[in-house]
């Protein structure tokens, strides 16, 4: 059986106790769902924001704008929409070709690095004629691995025992418990990347001397 967010709530809601729920359609709603329609977006949002997930990553070619020069960029482009783009993680400047892994070239070293585009609300602005990106969308909660939908579920749990059954020291120790579980998730997700390694990803970018240009080594197969 697929596990949906009726599941994973449903999960949430046997942590605390509580009996499950059927749907979280308005025409059949209880206090129960309603509290739950409250929580579970903020909830899932921010877990998905939290890591470069395998199973939320999407690769996409992004559409350029027709809008003029801003902030010192020549191009504006379109950030995704469906599903919602919740954070750039990788760019490719040379048409797909490599990608930049975006954690890996602004830690590397400290220093001041080349500003490669700048964000301004659901907009990218870049110099490159073309760009692809990886990034973190904001996809259904069935598209999530079990180990993440394990942490959401306790992560939710959490939240909703301030409400159900209104515990503060319950609610702090779901939380300690969402944690673990989040750690543990991110732990299988990075495991799973070395595995998978994705064609055409960039591990990391290194660089020489004391000059800003930085060199994309491309490590996939």
């Amino acid at each position: 059986m697929a596990i949906g967010l009726i599941e994973i709530v449903n999960d949430a809601l046997a942590t605390l106790g509580e009996q499950p729920i059927v749907d979280l359609k308005k025409e059949n709603a209880t206090s129960t769902s309603i509290l739950v329609n409250q929580k579970y977006p903020l909830v899932l949002r921010a877990l998905l924001m939290e890591d470069d997930w395998n199973c939320a990553r999407i690769t996409q070619k992004l559409a350029k704008l027709n809008k003029k020069t801003r902030k010192g960029y020549k191009y504006t482009y379109q950030l995704p929409k469906d599903p919602e783009c919740l954070g750039v993680r990788q760019i490719s400047l040379n048409d797909g070709e490599t990608f930049i892994d975006l954690n890996a070239y602004y830690n590397y070293n400290a220093g001041p690095k080349e500003s490669l585009f700048d964000i301004d609300q659901d907009e990218l602005l870049c110099n490159a004629e073309t760009v692809w990106i990886k990034y973190t969308g904001l996809v259904d909660a069935a598209m999530l691995d079990p180990f993440l939908a394990s942490a959401f579920s306790a992560r939710l749990a959490a939240e909703l025992s301030y409400a159900i059954p209104a515990s503060t020291s319950l609610a702090q120790y779901l939380d300690q418990i969402a944690n673990k579980k989040l750690k543990k998730a991110k732990s299988r997700n990075a495991l799973n990347r070395n595995i998978l390694n994705p064609e055409g990803e960039v591990i990391g970018c290194r660089y020489h001397g004391h000059s800003d240009r930085h060199v994309r080594v491309d490590m996939s197969e």
